[in-house]
């Protein structure tokens, strides 16, 4: 919950599209611009999260 609160802090600026499991992923990503791209195409093209193997 730490670290996304450091990743997210301002909470109006999250998507309600995403899923707490699209979130968990996107905490790995480390450049806070590719992960605000990431979050942003999630949301957009509705991203699944499940793993395609």
């Amino acid at each position: 919950m730490r670290l996304f609160y450091q990743a997210f802090p301002i909470r109006d600026a999250l998507r309600h599209e995403l899923s707490w499991t699209h979130y968990r992923r996107l905490l790995r990503v480390e450049s806070e611009n590719a992960r605000l791209w990431y979050m942003n195409e999630c949301a957009d093209l509705n991203w699944s999260t499940a793993n395609k193997r």
